[in-house]
Order: structure tokens, then C-alpha cells, then sequence
């Protein structure tokens, strides 16, 4: 299973569980997350692994072009909640921001009831784990360290609460 987190701190973290083609997504406290994510082969979550004042050289890249990311100095409650959840884990994690994936790929959902945007995040945040296995996110590096997103990803993900299925999954052009 691949998982990807939107963590948050002073609400619920959103957790989607994906196998490939069908995932959940919960709604949970960040101290009921370590449980689950031993399910997991890998977590990518949308949050700064780091603390670093100002902007990381990857993340100058990413605004160079134009992408809205935020430094982890303005996120420094959020990199606390991440270093304390990742004493509880044993998987390999890396960061995610599904934000400058959804601007980079054509991701659609068909809702059928309400999905909020921190479910979406933690959807397309599993999707770039499962992804990121086989080698097919985009990967921005820099000597402080790296992101994994999507890019030129076709999806459409139908989604019912708590469930959601990929109904449509390709890649574009480079």
C-alpha cells in the first residue's frame, strides 16, 4: 500500500491508503496515524520534512517557474508535527506538495458527495508514493533536499467517502 498524508496540526491529517487503482482516505489525529501507516511501503507527505529559514534551493526552482510553494521557516509548527510523527514510522517517506502537482498533471475528481481539499491533497499525495516506487514522479533536487510531484498525469479519481477509484490513470507527454 501506498500512503500520502496532508498533515495538519490544528485539525485532523487527512491519510489516503492507495493499492494502484482503489485507495480510502480518513480523517484522523496525528497521533492515530502511526498505527496505520505500518500498512504502508512508502509516505509521501505533503509538509516540510526540514526546518530551514527561507526557501530551500529546490523550492527557489520551483517559484523561479512560476510555482506557489511556501518556505518551511512560514510551516515551522507543521515540519514540528511532521519530526514528531516520524519517531512512530518505519517506512521510507519523502515530500510531496500536490498543489504544484495538480498545476502540473490534468488530475479531475467526480465527486459524489463533498471532498474536502485537504482529502484531495492526501489523494494525489499517495498517488505521487505509488508513483514515486516505479520511478515515474517528477523529482526536484537540491542540496537541501527534494520534492516528488506529478507531472503530465492524466487522472480522473471517482470518489465516494471514504473511497476513491481511479477510473482514468496515464501519462501525457513530457
Amino acid at each position: 500500500m501506498y500512503c500520502g498524508i496532508d498533515l495538519a496540526y490544528k485539525r485532523p491529517s487527512s491519510l489516503a491508503v492507495f493499492d494502484g487503482r482503489k485507495g480510502f482516505v480518513l480523517n484522523l489525529e496525528n497521533y492515530e496515524l502511526p498505527g496505520l501507516l505500518g500498512l504502508c511501503r512508502i509516505i509521501a507527505v505533503d509538509a516540510p520534512l526540514t526546518l530551514k529559514r527561507g526557501y530551500r534551493d529546490f523550492e527557489r526552482e520551483l517559484v523561479a517557474k512560476g510555482l506557489r510553494v511556501f518556505p518551511p521557516s512560514f510551516l515551522k509548527t507543521l515540519v514540528m508535527a511532521f519530526q514528531d510523527l516520524a519517531r512512530e514510522i518505519d517506512a521510507e517517506v519523502v515530500e510531496t506538495h500536490p498543489g504544484t502537482s495538480k498545476k502540473l498533471s490534468n488530475i479531475r475528481v467526480i465527486p459524489s458527495g463533498m471532498i474536502t481539499k485537504d482529502e484531495l491533497d492526501a489523494i494525489v499525495s499517495s498517488m505521487t508514493a505509488y508513483l514515486h516506487v516505479r520511478g515515474k514522479d517528477y523529482e526536484v533536487r537540491g542540496n537541501e533536499g527534494e520534492l516528488h510531484v506529478l507531472s503530465s498525469i492524466n487522472a480522473c479519481i471517482t470518489y465516494k467517502s471514504p473511497n476513491f477509484f481511479l477510473t482514468l490513470f496515464s501519462f501525457g507527454l513530457p
